[in-house]
């Protein structure tokens, strides 16, 4: 479609005077032609005019009207400002230039990304200081780690034999024996259990090799006051009072002496055993009738007394023999308390038996006894206790699993609380400041490597972006081929993509900043060959309206003629209808 087929017209375009606009002069230019040409000094506005028709709104009141009821054609303009947009050197490449101000705005975003001193690289040297932070921080998190595991390492063999199944799979790693530890350390703030407790129960649950008790017997008890005979202890045992003989033996109080020495009186035939004189006839029958059958039926029911007591206290010497034989008794059974106990029923069951032969020796003697059933009571509450023990070994027996577990966790307990206490309680107070010091670097690395991340992926669509300089360079190169130019040519940059160098007349490369000529001259090739549609922004219509502000400021002669030529050629296309 031909170019400029439009009228245009620029309302309030104050063209005297400073190169601002005053809206309330309200000036028109217009209705454009195809081709039209300003002329005014410098400072009179032309400049003005050619940012004012590429962005109107820079000048509050200012509009621009189309005629056709199509809207409004693209705009391109060439000024001052297209040529610092367009053409940027290089940052640290000298002599290496970009053409086109959306590469050069690319590439100055790359540069701040990229560059040197880019937001990539103050990155990567933060994130490298924030790694060897936490690397430090882990390695005192390790050292106070170690320092625990060491000290747990080494106690292992304060725990008693009974309990080292507690370390079954631990032996070997220290590590592993670290962890259990705090674990243990984390249920349990504290506990009241100690290593002698818990051995007693490990027999039930550690030993591969336990069975079932069987409860320890009571020991025998006796009841005195129903024992028979046992009354007669508190009184005295004499012989009948009817006899002649009674006053004589009741008023000696000899009644013991006296039956006793019957015997000998059969003996002396009939003589006294004492004074030798003849016996009267009637003694024998008199002392017989004095021991009478209340006397012996007494005398037997002591006998019998002191059976019983007898057959007692051997009942207890045969329990005594045999209670610690039974399995489990040693293990259940307070071996110290229960001698104590045993002693103090021995000594009372011995003074039981000696009253009871004393009271045989002198039946007519009054005697007191102590019962012995406190005794009795202390013993057996001992077996009362071993018994509940042996009930509790039992049970875990039967639960053996889950009783397992339960014991080696309080194990682990007493071992993390009470072996190791001072140990744990400084990783404790130590290691939640690590911890958090660790956190905190780890957020920040986090966040610092999510931005450089993002950097990254900029930086990758920037690249992306980026329109190649190959056709660019031959369009433009061609071009000073077609105006007879031969002082310089483009040649793609070997260094940087789409980057290109100025390739002088003798072949070399200008290795300084370009002149102002020679910047204003690339920028102007640029533009036309843009013109063209080579590069085309997105969203850019092919119909245009070219705006060429002053593009022979300070160019020397063969400049001035290629871009008079070019101008010229410019404008024969769109007199004829053409490109």
């Amino acid at each position: 479609m031909p170019l400029w087929r439009e009228s245009l017209v620029l309302e309030s375009l104050h063209l005297r005077g400073a190169p601002a606009f005053d809206p309330s002069l309200g000036v028109t230019i217009g209705p454009l032609t195809p081709v039209n040409f300003f002329f005014g000094p410098n400072g009179s506005g032309k400049t003005t005019i050619s940012r004012a028709l590429e962005d109107p709104n820079r000048f509050p009141g200012t509009a621009l009207v189309w005629a056709s009821s199509k809207g409004a054609l693209g705009i391109k303009v060439y000024n001052s400002d297209y040529v610092a947009e367009t053409l940027k050197q290089a940052a640290n490449l000298p002599g290496v230039f970009l053409l086109g101000k959306k590469n050069a705005e690319i590439q100055s975003e790359i540069e701040e990304l990229a560059g040197p001193s880019g937001s990539i690289a103050a990155l990567n040297k933060r994130l490298g200081f924030l790694r060897e932070s936490l690397d430090e921080k882990l390695a005192e998190i390790r050292s106070t780690r170690d320092e625990l595991k060491e000290a747990a390492w080494v106690k292992r063999s304060a725990v008693p034999v009974e309990l080292q199944e507690m370390f079954r799979g631990v032996n070997a790693a220290k590590d592993k024996l670290l962890l259990r530890l705090l674990d243990a350390a984390a249920a349990h703030p504290a506990t009241p259990d100690d290593f002698d407790t818990l051995a007693s129960e490990a027999a039930a649950v550690l030993a591969d090799d336990a069975v079932e008790l069987t409860e320890l017997p009571l020991g025998r008890y006796i009841r005195l006051e129903d024992a028979p005979g046992f009354e007669l202890l508190a009184i005295p045992v004499v012989g009948s009072g009817d006899v002649r003989l009674a006053a004589l033996v009741e008023q000696l109080g000899n009644a013991d002496w006296v039956q006793q020495g019957r015997h000998y009186l059969d003996q002396t035939g009939r003589l006294c055993p004492f004074c030798q004189q003849q016996a009267p006839e009637d003694l024998v029958e008199q002392i017989d009738a004095y021991f009478d059958k209340r006397y012996t039926q007494q005398i037997e029911q002591l006998k019998e007394l002191q059976e019983y007591v007898q057959s007692w206290v051997e009942a207890w010497r045969i329990y005594f023999g045999e209670i610690f034989s039974q399995a489990g008794a040693t293990d259940h059974l307070d071996a110290v308390k229960f001698q104590a106990a045993r002693l103090q029923l021995e000594q009372a069951s011995g003074k039981l038996t000696s009253t009871i032969t004393a009271k045989l020796d002198r039946p007519s003697t009054i005697f007191s006894v102590e019962d012995p059933t406190a005794q009795v009571e202390a013993v057996n509450a001992l077996v009362v206790e071993a018994n509940a023990s042996m009930r509790t070994f039992n049970r875990r027996l039967k639960n053996r699993a889950s009783a397992k577990k339960a014991l080696l966790d309080r194990c682990w307990a007493s071992f993390a609380r009470q072996t190791l206490a001072t140990e744990v309680g400084h990783f404790e107070g130590a290691l939640p400041a690590l911890d958090k010091g660790k956190a905190s670097l780890e957020t920040t690395i986090e966040t610092h490597a999510l931005e450089l991340k993002a950097k990254e992926v900029r930086l990758r669509e920037l690249q992306a972006q980026t329109t190649s300089s190959k056709p660019i360079i031959a369009t433009i190169n061609r071009l000073l081929d077609s105006v007879g130019f031969h002082s310089f040519r483009l040649k793609e940059s070997t260094v940087m993509p789409d980057g290109y160098s100025l390739l002088r007349e003798n072949g070399e490369i200008a290795a300084d900043t370009l002149s102002e000529g020679e910047r204003t001259f690339i920028t102007f090739l640029y533009f036309t060959q843009s013109l063209q549609g080579t590069p085309q922004e997105r969203g850019e219509l092919n119909d245009l309206v070219a705006v060429i502000d002053d593009p022979i400021s300070s160019l020397d002669s063969d400049v001035l003629y290629a871009v008079s030529t070019i101008v010229r050629r410019i404008v024969a296309d769109i007199a004829a209808g053409a490109g």
